[in-house]
């Protein structure tokens, strides 16, 4: 699925709507945020595992909360719950990385300024103007055009 197609299809905004210039920074910053918080707590859980797996390492600093919820568990237990929690991280990292892409093609399409040239920005012919005649104001001088390429004398099979 294409990208504009793919952002219609999950009720994100289509290159067609128009985003104020602060909204497309604020989502923007709010996903980048998002993204930084949960790759900083997943490195958090990877020390705790790894803590977890193996005792000689030090031990890292858990918060009131974390010690709260890992009382009266088993250190099995509490692995286990850790990975689980290390899952639906990593699931929801995976999610606002794909928003965070969404919203940068939106951003880019959004702000495209160009496309064909109107019927005054077309190149002028050189044929009309003639060699050393003058050029409208803001023309660049013509190019003439590269020689042909010459066939080969075999087609390349491979």
């Amino acid at each position: 699925m294409t990208p504009p197609a793919a952002a219609a299809a999950d009720g994100a905004s289509t290159p067609e709507e128009s985003i104020p210039q602060d909204e497309k920074a604020r989502r923007l910053a709010e996903i980048q945020n998002g993204i930084k918080e949960g790759e900083a707590r997943l490195a958090d859980l990877d020390k705790r595992l790894a803590f977890m797996a193996n005792p000689y390492l030090p031990p890292p600093q858990l918060t009131p909360d974390e010690i709260a919820a890992q009382k009266g568990m088993s250190q099995k237990d509490a692995y286990r719950a850790l990975e689980a929690e290390k899952a639906a991280l990593v699931e929801k990292l995976s999610g606002l990385r794909a928003d965070l892409e969404k919203v940068a093609y939106v951003l880019v399409v959004l702000d495209y300024v160009g496309g064909l040239p109107g019927p005054d920005d077309t190149p002028i012919d050189c044929n009309l103007v003639g060699r050393g005649g003058a050029l409208p104001g803001g023309e660049q001088p013509c190019i003439e055009p590269s020689a042909a390429p010459r066939s080969s004398p075999s087609p390349l099979v491979p």
